[in-house]
């Protein structure tokens, strides 16, 4: 799952028990996105454009 949110913030995913994969980064497609592992094992995407 990929989610477009204002102003990334990722402390309460982490207080749920989610697991950071990949932390916040420019990424080549012009997002600033972030990667998690919810406590089933599914990938969830923060991500914001960069422009």
């Amino acid at each position: 799952m990929y989610l477009y949110i204002e102003n990334i913030a990722f402390d309460n995913a982490i207080q749920s028990g989610a697991k950071l994969i990949s932390p916040i980064s420019d990424r080549d497609w012009g997002d600033r996105a972030c990667y998690f592992a919810d406590l089933d094992g599914h990938i969830i995407a923060f991500a914001e454009k960069i422009n």
